[in-house]
């Protein structure tokens, strides 16, 4: 089916343009005009192609419940238009694809985190991201084979993996240095048992989160498909070590204190009062930390696997060298962190 097929169940004006977006690297996008027969202006639009892997409909249920929510708390966020027929996803022609149209939040999207003030503008966006889901009663209806935030699984699949290749000529001395520090230091970040859990956006990064013209404030959060019941520390873990990082693979990878300080006071001052309690605020800088190790080790595990994470062909000639590249620019990262945040 294409784009132009499926708009046809969508309850829509004439549509004047269909324009592919290649930033994602998950779900087929286009960006979408029609004209709005009641007013004659043009509204835009967000068809994407799900990708297989997220084209269940309960994904886009989940989807579907977050949005409404956070649009009736006042929260500006992607949400989901029903077709003709009122179906939240369409049914694709091709066997295990649907189709998904949400509304378009216009905006500028950065690549970095590039000051501290832009770390404080995202900081206190998810406060507020968090706060108006605090009160939502939803049983997800999805879940991904496995999350981003699922630190132990990650852990033990590093183990087995470091196991299987112990003595493959893979296992050089080097990066054997490599695998015995991040098997004795992960385990020494594990968050305590028993920390509650509320509802996580899942991918923090800059280029989910859309400013508004002047590029000084949030407009809204989006790409809500990993949104999901975690503790509220590791979220905050992953999007700190993403906006306060350097460059990914670079091996004098540094961490930004003054951007930590920033999004973090940002954070607090967004999130209803006593949302983080005193104790998740001390357990925060140990949060970082184990997201830190943990991506790291997910790219040491793939150095052996040679299967997962994507790469720049034009820097890296082969995923391996990639994956290393990136582990060592995290473990730079975590170490320069150690010195920051202790």
């Amino acid at each position: 089916m294409t784009p132009q097929k499926a708009l046809i169940h969508y309850p829509l004006g004439r549509v004047s343009a269909i324009t592919p977006i290649s930033v994602g690297l998950i779900h087929e996008t286009y960006h979408v005009e029609a004209i709005d027969p009641s007013t004659g202006k043009i509204a835009p639009f967000i068809l994407q192609r799900l990708h297989t892997a997220l084209a269940s409909p309960s994904v886009t249920e989940d989807y579907f419940a977050i949005t409404e929510h956070l649009a009736a708390a006042g929260v500006t966020t992607q949400r989901v238009l029903r077709t003709k027929t009122g179906e939240i996803t369409l049914t694709d022609d091709v066997a295990g694809r649907r189709w998904r149209l949400m509304v378009f939040v216009p905006g500028q999207v950065f690549s970095v985190v590039d000051s501290a003030a832009r770390a404080r503008a995202v900081g206190a966006s998810v406060g507020v991201f968090h706060g108006a889901l605090a009160n939502l009663k939803y049983k997800f209806k999805s879940k991904l084979a496995l999350h981003p935030y699922d630190t132990s699984k990650f852990y033990k699949d590093f183990v087995r993996v470091t196991k299987k290749f112990a003595k493959d000529l893979l296992m050089t001395p080097d990066i054997r240095r490599d695998v015995d520090f991040l098997l004795a230091e992960i385990p020494k970040l594990a968050l305590p048992a028993g920390l509650s859990t509320r509802i996580v956006h899942g991918d923090l990064k800059i280029t989910n989160f859309v400013f508004d013209e002047t590029g000084k404030n949030v407009r809204a959060i989006i790409d809500l498909d990993t949104c999901a019941r975690f503790p509220v520390l590791l979220e905050l873990g992953d999007a700190l070590r993403s906006w306060c990082g350097h460059v990914e693979d670079d091996p004098r990878n540094k961490f930004d204190g003054a951007k930590y300080r920033a999004a973090v006071e940002g954070y607090i001052g967004a999130a209803p009062r006593g949302f983080l309690s005193a104790h998740e605020r001390k357990l925060l800088p140990r949060a970082v930390k184990l997201i830190i190790l943990n991506l790291a080790s997910r790219f040491l595990k793939d150095y052996f696997e040679d299967s997962y994470f994507g790469f720049d062909t034009k820097k890296y000639s082969t995923r391996r060298a990639a994956n290393l590249a990136r582990a060592r620019g995290q473990i730079a990262l975590y170490r320069d962190a150690v010195k920051k945040l202790a």
